[in-house]
């Protein structure tokens, strides 16, 4: 039987914006990027709970996000990508390169 390696990524210069991370997968998702020294940006439609997994990780912002909506996407892609520096998104487990993070308050 074959053995897979365990996968060494630095995310520590990538923003990655998370959908469905107020709870189950994406929540967890979310855990591991910031883990792995990614600055998050935590989307759901509950903002309360997405708030409280962002409150746990060093950082994270939360919003809330329709994934239905492509008014909200370009809302919260506008925000982000300005002065966060947008790096990719996680839907599940995908990652897409991009920009250079930066601060933002």
């Amino acid at each position: 039987m074959n053995e897979i390696a365990p996968i060494s990524l630095d995310l520590s210069d990538k923003v990655v914006l998370v959908t469905g991370a107020a709870r189950g997968q994406g929540a967890e998702h979310a855990r591991r990027l910031s883990a792995l020294g990614a600055r998050l940006v935590l989307g759901d439609l509950d903002r309360a709970e997405v708030g409280g997994v962002a409150a746990g990780l060093p950082g994270a912002l939360a919003v809330e996000l329709d994934v239905r909506r492509a008014d909200a996407w370009r809302t919260v892609a506008g925000g982000v990508h300005r002065p966060r520096g947008f790096s990719g998104r996680g839907t599940g487990w995908g990652l897409l390169s991009g920009h250079q993070a930066s601060r933002c308050d």
